[in-house]
């Protein structure tokens, strides 16, 4: 009983840490006028808007774009009205996409900056609460077919094993597609030995999606953030999904320890280094030879001593 009360005594303590703790709020980093700022990321706003103290450092007297001829009557949370001084047509660039949108200042405003949501819908500027990341979206895409589909961490998978992972659904241009809807996945990449799919999956409204995926290899592999795995492709309304008629099947691979590798023979070793050799190629460095080199000679066991030796290879 005294373990239960003490586990208890643990989880309530946790839980009260936790609901003191303040949550996190995203920042987006911009520049304006050369001056490096940091605005606040919020849907709650309806307009993007400034500090008049703000506004005056960035842009000395001389360096400002006219007043526009508008007026405004903006109030905070709180209720309290906020005083406006103008609205601004302001240039800003975030990462190194360029801007000119309307900004609100105000005397009285807490933030230095707030970008708002109508900012966001307009050019599809989106935050992911999970990853705490922003990320760049196309919402008016109804016509794509094909994209990309990209890690959205680094992910570890243990030898010959399969785990479920969510990928970023981007374009070539590097926008994530914010369209919900069913597509097909396939998994496959020369740089990474990883297999899935083909799938039927969901692209979520921020342009990403979940997929079991393969590792073919008997080691831990490592894929980084960012890293390519597959393509994606839509289904289009005149396409026919039917049922598939299968039977379910479970494979369970048992996992056993892999033996380390055999220290190569000097003997063998020479054989190698005597009988690799390169074909010309100008983009084929020292360092990319050494590189295969080394490869080879850390997979010694699956190679043959010679052109006679079946021991290894088939």
């Amino acid at each position: 009983m005294a373990g239960i009360y003490h586990n208890l005594i643990v989880s309530t303590i946790s839980k009260l840490n936790a609901s003191f703790k303040k949550p996190v709020r995203p920042y987006v980093s911009l520049l304006m006028n050369g001056h490096r700022l940091s605005a606040l990321f919020d849907t709650g706003t309806d307009i993007c808007c400034m500090s008049s103290e703000t506004f005056r450092r960035v842009f000395p007297v001389g360096q400002r774009t006219e007043k526009l001829n508008l007026t405004s009557s903006v109030s905070a949370a709180s209720g309290n009205k906020l005083e406006g001084e103008g609205i601004y047509p302001i240039s800003m660039e975030i990462n190194k996409r360029k801007f000119t949108y309307n900004f609100h200042v105000f005397t009285n405003l807490n933030e230095d900056i707030i970008l708002g949501i109508n900012f966001f819908h307009e050019h599809g500027l989106g935050y992911d609460p999970t990853s705490q990341e922003l990320y760049w979206t196309i919402c008016s895409t109804p016509d794509w077919n094909t994209a990309s589909l990209q890690c959205s961490e680094q992910i570890t998978i243990n030898p010959t094993s399969n785990k479920l992972v969510t990928l970023n659904v981007i374009l070539d241009s590097g926008f994530r597609i914010a369209d919900p809807c069913e597509a097909v996945a396939t998994i496959s990449r020369g740089e990474h030995v990883v297999r899935g799919g083909p799938a039927l999956v969901r692209v979520n409204r921020l342009g990403q999606t979940n997929i079991e995926i393969f590792n073919c290899t008997n080691h831990a592999m490592t894929i980084k953030k960012n890293s390519l795995l597959g393509i994606i492709e839509k289904i289009k309304e005149e396409d026919r999904v039917g049922e598939l008629r299968v039977n379910k099947m479970t494979v369970n691979l048992e996992q056993k320890e892999m033996k380390p590798a055999g220290k190569i023979t000097e003997g063998k070793k020479k054989y190698f280094l005597d009988n690799v050799k390169f074909t010309r190629n100008e983009e084929l460095t020292e360092a990319m030879k050494q590189k295969y080199i080394d490869l080879l000679l850390e997979h010694h066991e699956a190679i043959s001593n010679s052109l006679f030796d079946t021991d290894y290879s088939s």
